[in-house]
């Protein structure tokens, strides 16, 4: 029976039932995703009463409702949850930590712990226990390293204890590194010993079990990663789970998401910090700037050398369309407009090419003084007006800014020059899903699929400081699942 034809035809007891289970799902997962789509986790219950012979979705209910229904919930759970992962996904992130958030801890002298919080099937925390092992070693060695790896799903649990993968979840990885740590399994590769030592594993619900692993995990870690987690939650688990992260995390810690995670629900509880071509979360530090609407945020004097921050427009961008719009912290800039209702002061910038005029705008935008980056801005698009990054770096001010509306119209001019500009398109949907209008979102949204699916997947994109077309793509399919695209 396909899941159309159980819909369609079951009794409204039944119907009902089916919804009770979405909604029970929801509670006890936190995943939000499924919400609206009956389809997808009606076609997996399907299969399931299939194989216990069970009729209908109220039998079903009955069966996670009664006293051995943990058992099913956890088979629910793991059939849920999405597995993709793969070692040192995210490379921009892998090297921020090697250099210039490592080092840190290798001088501090104490210990680190790191937790990897959804860590599917171990590939995350091993990737960390890999890198720091070859990086330095002596904090291995002397015991100062622990790296927590917790996750929803037993099954993914299971699958990271053995440490077996497989050569997809390997790619990428250099065959002499894959040869010194891992050892052929078959057509699989096992994790050696000495790579998983310091590593350990245990079950957590994000949505249920927060508050007693808070209690036990108070101020306890130095650096969390928490990629692509939340961006099946809503709004209000995902404010909770950020609080409870800060909490987890020491005053000056760190926090690692994924492109996609909410940047303006981030910016409320950590200080943004931008690396060469990613963003990293910083828990509070006395001292330093808060971080609102993508200010840099200066380190302790005590951290390591930094790669010279740029005004990234790949950062983690927020879920959709439920957030509020930022609160500016400097002047408003004027209003875009085809023709500025003032005349732009002439560019501060030393003259020279195009190039330099962007680079002096994005140092005013990552100091934060939007109404100065914004003037620059529309003199620099009054002297060419057919230069498409002038027009996109406008529109990711107004976007900073929470002036959606005035984002719409620059991104649209960026990419009247440019068809091909996908990291335009990107922010061309994001816009539109802020101000509410979901088709336009989608639209924007399926052009990035279409122009990453001819390009390679390392290939870098215009104006993405590093990004490449498969994480674009990968960070659009995502938000269109978020707006039921």
């Amino acid at each position: 029976m396909t899941p159309a034809s159980s819909v369609t035809t079951a009794c409204a007891e039944d119907r009902g039932a089916l919804s009770d289970i979405l909604n029970a799902v929801h509670r006890q997962t936190g995943l939000a995703y499924y919400l609206g789509k009956d389809d997808v986790l009606t076609k997996k219950i399907d299969e399931r009463i299939a194989r216990l012979n069970v009729v209908g979705y109220r039998q079903y209910l009955d069966v996670l409702e009664s006293e051995s229904g943990d058992k099913e919930w956890r088979w629910l759970i793991d059939e849920l949850v999405v597995n993709e992962t793969y070692f040192f996904r995210y490379e921009k992130q892998f090297k921020a930590f090697k250099s210039a958030i490592l080092p840190e801890y290798v001088r501090s002298g104490g210990p680190l712990r790191i937790w990897s919080a959804g860590c599917a099937c171990g590939a995350e925390p091993y990737s960390l226990n890999l890198l720091i092992r070859s990086e330095s070693p002596h904090l291995s060695e002397s015991g100062r390293l622990e790296i927590l790896g917790t996750d929803i799903s037993e099954r993914n649990l299971s699958r990271a204890r053995d440490g077996v993968f497989t050569a997809w979840e390997l790619r990428g990885m250099s065959e002499t590194y894959r040869n010194q740590a891992f050892e052929p399994v078959g057509k699989n590769w096992r994790l050696r010993d000495a790579f998983t030592s310091g590593v350990t594993f245990s079950p957590l619900n994000l949505a249920m079990d927060m508050d007693s692993f808070v209690e036990g995990h108070r101020n306890h870690f130095d650096i969390v990663f928490c990629r692509n987690v939340m961006i099946y939650f809503d709004t209000a688990l995902i404010r909770r789970v950020l609080v409870a992260l800060r909490e987890c995390l020491k005053t000056g810690g760190w926090l690692f998401v994924g492109h996609a995670e909410p940047y303006l629900e981030l910016i409320d509880y950590f200080d943004p910090v931008p690396f060469d071509g990613t963003t990293v979360y910083r828990n509070q530090v006395p001292g330093t700037n808060k971080g609102r609407n993508g200010m840099r945020v200066t380190p302790p004097a005590s951290s390591s050398p930094q790669p010279e921050p740029v005004f990234t427009p790949a950062v983690p961008e927020p879920r959709l369309p439920d957030v509020p719009a930022p609160v500016p912290v400097a002047p408003p800039p004027a209003r875009v407009a085809a023709v500025p209702a003032a005349p732009s002061p002439p560019p501060t910038s030393t003259p020279g090419t195009e190039e330099s005029a962007i680079s002096t705008i994005r140092g005013l935008a990552n100091q934060g003084d939007w109404q100065k980056a914004t003037q620059e801005c529309q003199a620099l698009i009054e002297a060419a007006p057919m230069d498409a990054d002038a027009h996109f770096l406008l529109a990711l001010i107004a976007e900073n800014l929470g002036r959606n509306g005035d984002a719409v119209e620059s991104l649209k001019r960026a990419i009247y020059i440019d068809r091909d500009h996908g990291l335009a398109y990107y922010h061309l949907g994001l816009a539109h899903a802020r101000i509410g209008n979901a088709a336009a979102a989608c639209k924007a949204l399926r052009n990035v699929n279409a122009l990453v699916s001819v390009r390679g997947d390392d290939e870098p994109v215009r104006g993405g400081d590093g990004l490449a077309a498969g994480e674009l793509g990968e960070m659009a399919r995502t938000v269109l699942t978020q707006i039921g695209g």
